[in-house]
């Protein structure tokens, strides 16, 4: 990685967005650095579907430059034999997915150039001109797209070059790094599997096991990516066995392990709909239940809410007051993943006087 000054990514998913999107405004080419597998392609995908750029209407292009040679982005030389044939000189034929001025396409869209630290040095200086100066030769970029490259650092064990330092020194760096907070806020968008968002926030340290991993150089290896091929696999039911294997497959086998062991512990939770009911119910004391028991609830008010508002409310409710008396923790925990999803169903009577009166565990927000 380049020694140039970098920035620690914003702990939510909207922070991340404002932030490439403030990328766009400025026109300024931006570099996002981090280990694989903890969405750095997504965001930017993200940032640019709010500025209505898309892959389907063409106002996205997403490159991988690590697959690329020199000639991919500098194009053909072809010999100029008519415009003097007595001092024949050479032109250069841009590759057509390019947004060159006089092409075909939208004027304005985003130009991603992914996994560029694992491209090579020759691949590099070809792509030299392109985000200094916006063009390739003669051939210049329309003035309404953006540049946003993407990479994995030289730490990172993986395929990765050094950025040469005139290039680092012409774009804006951020550095990223797997957020629990930023990843709940998608996965409750993205509808992840519960089991899987309620695991990791009783053990969000297995969000990513990268480092452990590289250390270990073991192949399978917990990161957002890979849970969510968990959340598609549990999706697909496979048998007990299979679902064990594609999981550690997906995880490696210690994390699988103790997410197999978590969603076991269904089996030793309350009666969940007493709870929804407002009536008296009682759980084990151990963490994990808890936890467990809390997401259960979450995740069955945030479903009735799909279909009745007010009797979701009134379930909300009881189960507030069910969790403030087990531990308040839990209480705050379960407003916290309502809210993600469908903060409606939080709001009036008691709700707002609960809210405004435990500010300080919601993060100071009301």
């Amino acid at each position: 990685m380049p020694s140039v000054s970098t920035f620690l990514l914003p702990l939510s998913a909207a922070s991340v967005i404002e932030l490439i999107a403030a990328a766009f405004q400025a026109d300024l080419p931006l570099f996002i650095w981090g280990p694989p597998g903890i969405g750095k392609s997504a965001f930017v995908r993200q940032a640019a579907e709010l500025q209505g750029w898309t892959e389907a209407d063409g106002s996205f292009i997403d490159v991988r430059l690590s697959q690329m040679e020199p000639v991919d982005l500098r194009g053909l030389p072809v010999p100029d034999l008519i415009s003097d044939p007595n001092a024949p000189k050479t032109n250069w034929l841009p590759p057509t997915w390019l947004p060159f001025e006089g092409s075909r396409g939208p004027d304005a869209g985003v130009l991603f150039l992914d996994e560029a630290s694992s491209a090579p040095p020759s691949v590099q200086a070809a792509a030299y001109q392109l985000v200094l100066d916006r063009q390739l030769g003669e051939a210049k970029l329309k003035k309404g797209w953006r540049l946003i490259l993407a990479g994995n650092r030289v730490t990172d064990g993986g395929v990765a070059f050094r950025l040469a330092m005139p290039l680092a020194n012409r774009m804006l760096h951020v550095k990223t790094e797997a957020s629990l907070d930023a990843w709940t806020d998608w996965a409750m968008g993205e509808d992840i599997d519960w089991d899987v968002i309620g695991f990791l926030q009783f053990r969000p340290n297995l969000l990513s096991t990268f480092e452990a991993a590289k250390n270990a150089q073991e192949v399978a290896f917990a990161t957002p990516r890979s849970w969510e091929m968990v959340s598609t696999i549990l999706k697909t039911q496979p048998g007990q066995d299979v679902l064990e294997t594609l999981i550690a497959g997906a995880v490696g086998q210690g994390v699988a392990l103790e997410f197999i062991a978590y969603r076991a512990l269904k089996q030793d939770l309350p009666k969940i709909d007493d709870i929804l009911a407002g009536k008296s119910a009682q759980c084990a004391e151990k963490a994990d239940v808890r936890y467990a028991t809390t997401v259960a609830l979450a995740s069955r008010v945030i479903q009735e809410g799909d279909k009745n508002e007010q009797r979701a409310q009134a379930m909300s409710q009881h189960c507030i007051a069910w969790l403030d008396r087990l531990d308040i923790r839990f209480a705050a925990f379960f407003v916290n993943l309502v809210r993600r999803k469908k903060s409606l169903l939080l709001q009036g009577g008691t709700h707002t006087q609960w809210v405004e009166k435990h500010a300080a565990l919601l993060g100071g927000k009301k």
